[in-house]
């Protein structure tokens, strides 16, 4: 008998496919020149892995467990911790080419570059953490 799913699994399934592009928007804004290279990027990545795998397990356990099931709650929580430091730390690393495309710097074409897909990856990365929040708190099997 298959489980008919509800608002909380599409949700958490959509948080899954962003903190994914997220991930690939962050190694892409990260790769693209040498000196754009983000400091912690081995753990990033390994942060935004974790994430999207356990925002894949927030929507695949209530299917088996049942609704409001712990360890899909718990990977939930745990996945908006890993994206939320995962935000930060992007942030604070591009904080002085942000500062110098905005004032100085203006010209520099590769910045702006890495500059917009580390906007796309925070974007992302954002998204999945309202849509964790919303699946958190409905349905995920009728």
């Amino acid at each position: 008998m298959a489980n008919k799913k509800a608002l909380g699994f599409y949700m958490d399934a959509v948080a899954f496919v962003l903190a994914v592009v997220g991930l690939v928007a962050m190694i892409v804004s990260s790769t693209m020149s040498t000196a754009n290279a983000l400091n912690g990027f081995v753990s990033l990545v390994a942060m935004a892995v974790i994430a999207a795998v356990l925002a894949a397990v927030a929507a695949i356990a209530p299917t088996r467990m049942g609704n409001f099931d712990y360890l899909g709650t718990v990977s939930a929580v745990a996945a908006v911790a890993l994206l939320t430091v995962v935000i930060g730390s992007m942030l604070n690393e591009r904080i002085l080419l942000m500062s110098g495309l905005f004032s100085y710097n203006s010209a520099n074409t590769v910045g702006w570059q890495v500059f917009y897909a580390m906007v796309v990856a925070v974007v992302c990365s954002l998204a999945a953490i309202i849509c964790m929040i919303i699946g958190a708190f409905n349905k995920s099997v009728k």
